[in-house]
């Protein structure tokens, strides 16, 4: 691995775009961010669901993110579709998400 590979900083404008991708499918691609300025850090991710989940934006806790893969534009997280549909299936609604 490159020296630039082991402690690489990403700017917002960087990712912006990059596909966010689950486990098991591709959620979407990373639309925005929810910025934390007291500790100057990025809290949530917000992607851009495309036709899944009839367009909508999500936002994913960076808790759960992997590394960017700049190759080819990945962000890769650690959990799979299945939370989404049990919400959307429970209340009908993605609003309350942010995992």
């Amino acid at each position: 691995m490159s020296a630039e590979g082991v402690n690489r900083c990403y700017g917002m404008q960087e990712l912006r775009g990059y596909t966010a991708r689950a486990t098991d499918c591709d959620i979407g691609k990373v639309h925005g961010f929810y910025f934390d300025d007291r500790v100057w850090t990025i809290r949530y991710l917000v992607v851009d669901t495309g036709t899944w989940f009839a367009g909508r934006r999500v936002s994913l806790s960076t808790a759960a993110l992997g590394k960017p893969e700049k190759e080819s534009c990945v962000i890769p997280q650690s959990l799979c579709e299945r939370p989404y549909w049990l919400l959307l299936k429970l209340t009908g609604s993605l609003d309350e998400l942010a995992l």
